[in-house]
């Protein structure tokens, strides 16, 4: 077997055992393994969503580490394919869970925080991960909005990757619900975004 192309099954049992007992024991090596292994596995596998629950539930510090190393390599590096694509899925993985999540939001470095704007923003503008994408931050949305401590920063955070208005189709597709109604939650982050994008262009006229 090609080492370089693995099966999917040796993808699945890598992933597997990097978020067991091993994983948690070897956190180092485990992360490793399974930020290439995320480039493997399709965008929303639930395996790999597990084992970076496990790893971030046992050892958060080294998941918030690897994380912040994978997202500063994937800016610095914009035309390497492979590591942006191992990125997005460990981080999309990452995200998957409430204890990943949390990771996420509670991120106080403002270049970490820039590099997950700017790690949403490539999900949502590729095709073959959009659509696990948009059902995350429907969750997250669903999980939060009435969480006093994490609406403000949920909405925050939102405005941000949706500034640009090359994803604003994307964010149409969350306003309208089932009922055909517009949420007001989701037209919040649209008017932020607008604000800020307009702010932008401002200060970039001066």
């Amino acid at each position: 077997m090609d080492a370089r192309n693995p099966s999917e099954a040796k993808v699945e049992l890598v992933i597997e055992i990097c978020g067991g007992t091993w994983g948690i024991e070897h956190p180092a090596l485990a992360l490793t393994r399974l930020g290439k292994a995320a480039g493997r596995a399709d965008y929303g596998s639930v395996t790999l969503a597990n084992a970076f629950r496990e790893l971030t539930v046992h050892r958060p510090a080294e998941v918030h580490k690897a994380l912040g190393q994978w997202l500063s390599d994937m800016e610095h590096r914009q035309g390497d394919a492979n590591l942006r694509r191992q990125t997005l899925g460990a981080f999309l993985a990452l995200i998957s869970s409430g204890e990943g999540t949390g990771l996420i939001l509670d991120t106080n470095s403002p270049e970490t925080r820039l590099h997950i704007v700017h790690a949403w923003q490539k999900l949502l503008l590729t095709d073959d991960a959009v659509d696990v994408a948009l059902l995350q931050l429907k969750q997250w949305h669903q999980r939060f909005e009435d969480d006093p401590e994490r609406r403000e920063c949920l909405l925050d955070v939102l405005a941000d990757i949706f500034t640009p208005p090359s994803l604003r189709p994307r964010l149409d597709r969350l306003m309208v619900t089932e009922e055909a109604a517009i949420h007001p939650f989701w037209t919040e982050v649209l008017v932020r975004a607008a604000n800020r994008y307009q702010a932008s262009k401002e200060e970039s006229s001066l």
